[in-house]
């Protein structure tokens, strides 16, 4: 299915889960050097409003620029932080879109970006809303078009035209505003939308058809919730080349979003870069259907997480790719679980991820004991001696 989003000016207004606008985002696509924000504040109990752009703390560059409250310019701070006076109840803001030239753009940067050939926007939240400073806790806004067309593409819908922008405790989120086809892909449980600066690129890369098998695999390991309303299991797949001497195969990973960079390079080296690609967005895309599994808990060890996440995301480019290209990408992460797979036998691993993934957190890095348990049950001895050999314990 192929959507057009081209709107001549679109009015984005993130509200939040009380119905009231939080954010107005403004985009003039006859103009779209400079975009107007707003936000609507709560009520503050004496204190200032601090407000800050998220992604500054990750080191990311911000984009926001000319805060102020009415037209009163705000106080800026050494660390970035924006201070808003008590009563009030408005502030507003500009960001300046970085111009995207072909082969140059890095999505690890998670910037706000104009295209002009066609003429589109990537929105994105790390680098250009500003957030009240250390509220977690807020629910989830969202993003809605006013406008007779659609013209925003975003992850997670949350009713006729409107899009949820994740609360600062969960990971940020990209929005598309533009003159440009998307595509739609059933995968599974899931419904993908997917915007590309080069439909033709993509294309002869075999890279969206390659995502849909992937995730059809990790979908069958981590399958969704049944009670997860069909809005909770929309994903939005941005691909964006970067020349060879420029960067590499990265992603940026929203909530429900992916910015995936994918390598322009010499033709004979095509298969490399596409498993390269697909490699490192399965490892994104494993964490996202992992978060959805594991719902509310407290995240595993990261050593736990990073690792089960480049042992499954190379399990699923093998559903797609074989050979040296695939091999070449291996980590010295993934021995343990290959380890484990191998000893259990006939893939019996996958059965396991979904309970390992709902264990409680153990202190120490090490593997929840029920896992282990579990192990022990199946492998007798073994299970010490893998664990004692890699360090799994």
């Amino acid at each position: 299915m192929t959507r057009a989003v081209a709107p001549a000016l679109v009015a984005l207004s993130l509200m939040s889960a009380a119905a009231w606008a939080d954010y107005t985002v403004v985009v003039d696509m006859a103009h779209p050097d400079e975009l107007s924000v707003t936000l609507k504040l709560p009520k503050a109990e004496g204190a200032p409003h601090r407000l800050d752009v998220r992604g500054a703390a990750w080191g990311l560059q911000p984009q926001v620029h000319s805060a102020a409250c009415g037209s009163v310019p705000l106080k800026q701070q050494k660390n970035g932080t924006w201070i808003a006076d008590a009563a009030c109840r408005e502030v507003n803001w500009k960001v300046s879109p970085v111009v995207a030239l072909d082969g140059a753009v890095d999505v690890s940067k998670h910037a706000t970006l104009l295209f002009q050939n066609p003429r589109w926007l990537l929105l994105a939240d790390p680098s250009s809303l500003l957030r009240l400073t250390d509220d977690t806790a807020a629910p989830a806004s969202s993003i809605t078009i006013q406008s007779g067309r659609t013209a925003v593409l975003g992850a997670t819908p949350l009713g006729k035209q409107a899009w949820r922008v994740p609360s600062a405790g969960n990971a940020p989120e990209f929005f598309v505003v533009g003159d440009l086809p998307a595509r739609s892909r059933t995968i599974g449980a899931f419904e993908v939308r997917y915007v590309a600066d080069d439909q033709r690129r993509i294309e002869a890369l075999g890279l969206e058809a390659g995502h849909e098998r992937l995730l059809e695999y990790l979908g069958r390991v981590l399958p969704p919730p049944a009670a997860l309303p069909a809005s909770e299991r929309t994903l939005l797949v941005v691909w964006i080349g970067i020349d060879e001497r420029r960067g590499r195969a990265r992603v940026a990973a929203g909530n429900r979003s992916l910015m995936a960079n994918y390598v322009i390079g010499k033709p004979d080296a095509a298969k490399l870069h596409a498993a390269q690609t697909l490699m490192v967005l399965a490892q994104h895309q494993f964490r996202q259907l992992a978060d959805l599994v594991r719902a509310s808990l407290p995240p595993l060890p990261p050593s736990v997480n990073e690792s089960l996440a480049a042992y499954y995301a190379l399990k699923a480019v093998r559903t797609v790719f074989s050979g040296p290209e695939v091999e070449s990408i291996r980590s010295d992460r993934i021995e343990f679980w290959t380890a484990i797979d191998d000893a259990l036998g006939a893939g019996a691993l996958d059965s396991l991820v979904p309970d390992l993934l709902r264990s409680s957190v153990e202190p120490g890095g090490r593997l929840p004991a029920a896992f282990v348990a579990t192990l022990r049950a199946r492998l007798g001895a073994r299970t010490d001696a893998l664990l004692a050999k890699y360090g799994g314990d």
